[in-house]
Formats: C-alpha cells, structure tokens, sequence
C-alpha cells in the first residue's frame, strides 16, 4: 500500500511539473540568467560601465541586455541579446555560465580586453545567430563545438590572437552569412570540409555555407591555394584574403552570382584579373595592391557605377589608362602603380569626387592634364616616377584640399607655378629630380615652414634662398583592413 501511495504521488508530483505555468518556470530562468551575468561581472577587472547590473533591479534593464518573450509568446520575458561593444571590460569570458542562456540569440562583445580562452562552453549558447567578439586579446584555439551552433548567420572573431587551424566542423553552419577571422595567427590550410564544392539536391538548393556574403581571412598565416571552389558561393558580397602564404590564381568566377561589393585580394595571387570583373558593375570596393598580377589594365576594368575605391598597386599589370574611367563618377581614390604606359587622360577631370590619385611608378608620358584643376576634394596627389614632361598646370592652385604632392622624378621643367602657394594645407611637397628653373616662389617658401617634407633638390633652381629636403613624420602605410 505505502508503496503505491507512493507512485501515485510521484505521478501527481510529475503532472503538477507538467501543468506549472510557464510563467513561473520563464521567472526562474530569468533569475538563473541574471546570476550568471553577476558571476561573470564579478570576474572582471573593469566592470565600472555595468554598474546598473546589479539585484535591485532586474536584469532586463541592465546595461547592454535586451530582453524578449519566448517564442511561444507566452510567460516572462528572457534574455535575448548581450551587446556590450566598447565597453572597457577586461578579464575572461571562461567565467560565464553559457548553459543559462539559452535563451540568447546575439552577443556582441566587440572592442574590449576580454582575453584568454574562448570557451568550448560557448556552444551550448544554441540558439544564437550572431556572436561577435571582434577586436579583443583572446589567444585559443576557435573552439570545435562551434560548428554545433546550426543557427548562427553572423561571426567575427577577427584582431584577436587565434591561433591553430580553422576547424573543419564550421562547415556544418549552413545558415551563416558573414565569417570573419581576419587579423589573427590561424594556420594551416582552408579545410576541405570548408570550401567543399556544391551539390544540388532535388531541392536545388547549395550545398555547404551556400549563404555565405561576407568572408574574411586576411592577416593569418594560412597556407595554401585559394580555393577555386569560392566561385561557386554565388552570394558573396564581400570577399577579404590577403596571406604571405597564399598563392595561387584568382578564381575566374568570383563575381559569378553578380552580387560582389568589396574585394581584397592581398599579397603572392598572380595571373590575369579574370575577365569576369569587368562585368561585376555592383563592386564599391576593389583592392589587389602588392600581387603578381599580369595583364593589359584597360582590358579588364569596365563601368563601375558604386565603385569609390580601385587599388592595383605593385602588380605586374600593362597597358595604358583608359579615358573610360572617367565614367566610375563616385570614385575617391584610385591607385595604379605598375608598368602603366601612354598619357593621363584628360578626362580624369571629371573624377570629382576624387580624393586619393596615385598613378607613381608607372612609364606615363606627356603632360598633366590642366582639368586636374577640377579635383577640388583631391588631398593626395602622387605622379612621381614617371616620364611627365611639360610645365605644373597653374590649375593646381584650386586644389584647396591638398595636402600631398609628388611630382618627383620626372622630366618636368619651366618655373614652379606661385599658385601652389594657394594650396595652404600642403604638408608634403616633392618636386625633386626634375628640370625646374627659376627661384622658388616667396609663398611656397612660406609654406615650407609649416611642412613635413619639401623637396626641390636636384633641380635647375636659382636663388639665394633654396629651401632643403625637411622631413619631418612620414606618412604611415595604410593597414590591409
């Protein structure tokens, strides 16, 4: 008998736990999420901006915490959202209890000192969709459980300190979106399991990371070939790979899916530039600087009506500049330096958005186009090392934003027009190595006073008073990202 009684109260007991109301089950975890947050803060060594989490209020209106109901629509709300980006925080995240927030569907920790492991814990985080840590001091491994969060769409992981081989099981995320890892010290090669090229199904949907836009992998130390199977990801809006250790040719499809905004391809990609680029008129960003790429130039860019950033720098392209580039009328800054021959359009004046024109280190002949005068937004202007001849356009004193000139070595000649004293920003000047002739007018002297570097050696200049080379802080080279 006392034994029956005693399943019939565990039966009751149970079917008490069944028909709980939902309500007071949600206010628990509600609770529980709210400990683990304390937990955590409690571990950091600069938690001054989380004063407001604390247990006399609830943590729905903690700093950076976003609460929601469940998706059934019924009972408390819960945590849904952890965003805390540059907030100063410091210390590990190993001391966060992720199996409390299950609830959680983005957390978004970018620009802090957070440091040490990121916690194979993390992946019981499985209902998230987007999970950045960008910009942090974090030195493990990228965790393998993370390819267990089937639902995320959006990843960063990039400028920390990774390290190890990119797991294989990240292949599994066949919802994500966005992937960056950029600016770490990852090795290895991209997994196979990764770059697996498509099948079709009776669907007819893509196989693995068939979603991906966005893609990162920049500044490692990744090995290998490009993988010719990221033409096949017709998605891809934004595509970053730039490696010592990367070779290889550019995938001849890149722009296959017609929907390719900012490429970087950075350092050792040799070959043409596929032909299928100049075709890809949704590109804003393009940037191949310092590859082996070979190729007449003219035949491979075409109308870019969103582009504002080309750099083909220290390549191994030819050919000429084609006066069809002053179509591309949101571009701000262009950058070729190569084995470019023949004369600067003149037509490059109708770039008048144009901020950045470095056409250095080429074999460009003839003389700069007056219409340069019309590049009022110009604040670097670079045509050093180049064949010019002829005189500096007077022109160039509207160009009130100037504030970096180099027209050094080159075979220019006649007097150094006054009107550059007009440029009154100017803070680098190179005019050495050429055939100029005359005194250097008194308002580029003045101006020489005010500048990081003023060169006028080597020249055919008379005077009492010849300004030498100052230098003062070089400007710094631009970072890949």
């Amino acid at each position: 008998m006392a034994s029956q009684l005693h399943k019939t109260l565990l039966c009751a007991t149970l079917l008490l736990l069944l028909l709980l109301p939902r309500a007071l089950l949600v206010k628990a975890s509600l609770g529980s999420q709210g400990r683990a947050l304390l937990h955590w803060k409690d571990t950091l060594r600069s938690p001054q901006s989380l004063r407001s989490w604390n247990l006399n209020s609830s943590p729905c209106n903690w700093t950076g915490v976003t609460c929601n109901y469940p998706v059934t629509g019924k009972g408390r709300s819960v945590i849904t959202e952890i965003s805390l980006p540059n907030m100063g925080l410091a210390g590990p995240l190993d001391a966060l209890d992720f199996s409390a927030l299950g609830s959680l569907l983005r957390l978004n920790l970018y620009y802090n000192q957070l440091g040490g492991t990121i916690p194979p814990a993390i992946s019981a985080l499985s209902r998230l969709v987007s999970l950045d840590l960008t910009s942090n001091q974090f030195t493990s491994k990228i965790p393998v459980g993370m390819g267990s969060m089937k639902d995320i769409q959006f990843l960063s992981l990039s400028q920390n300190q990774m390290v190890g081989a990119i797991p294989p099981p990240l292949s599994n995320l066949t919802k994500l979106m966005s992937l960056y890892l950029d600016d770490n010290n990852l090795m290895g090669v991209i997994p196979k399991e990764l770059r697996e090229a498509p099948r079709v199904d009776v669907s007819g949907s893509w196989g693995r990371l068939s979603r991906l836009t966005d893609l990162a992998l920049y500044n490692n130390q990744l090995s290998g070939a490009l993988p010719v199977e990221i033409n096949n990801i017709t998605g891809l809006t934004y595509l970053e790979l730039g490696n010592k250790s990367f070779f290889g040719y550019v995938p001849p499809n890149i722009c296959k899916g017609g929907a390719l905004k900012y490429l970087t391809l950075y350092m050792n990609f040799q070959g043409p530039i596929p032909l299928t680029l100049k075709n890809c008129t949704t590109l804003k960003r393009v940037r191949l600087e310092r590859n082996q790429l070979t190729g007449d130039v003219s035949q491979y860019l075409g109308e870019y009506p969103y582009l504002s950033y080309m750099d083909l720098s220290f390549n191994l392209l030819s050919g000429t500049l084609s006066p069809d580039l002053s179509k591309l009328h949101n571009l701000a800054r262009l950058r070729i330096s190569n084995n470019i021959t023949g004369v600067i359009p003149t037509e490059f004046g109708q770039l008048t958005k144009l901020q950045d024109l470095d056409l250095s280190s080429n074999y460009l002949q003839g003389e700069i186009p007056q219409s340069f005068g019309s590049l009022t937004l110009l604040y670097n202007l670079s045509l050093g090392n180049n064949q010019l001849v002829g005189q500096v356009p007077p022109e160039f004193g509207m160009l009130s934003n100037l504030e970096l000139l180099d027209l050094s070595s080159n075979n220019l000649a006649g007097r150094i027009p006054d009107q550059l004293g007009n440029c009154m920003k100017l803070r680098s000047l190179k005019l050495n190595n050429n055939s100029f002739s005359g005194t250097i007018p008194l308002a580029i002297g003045n101006l020489a006073v005010h500048q990081d570097t003023f060169d006028v050696s080597h020249n055919s200049l008379t005077g009492d008073s010849i300004p030498t080379q100052r230098i003062g802080d070089a400007a710094k080279p631009e970072s890949i990202a």
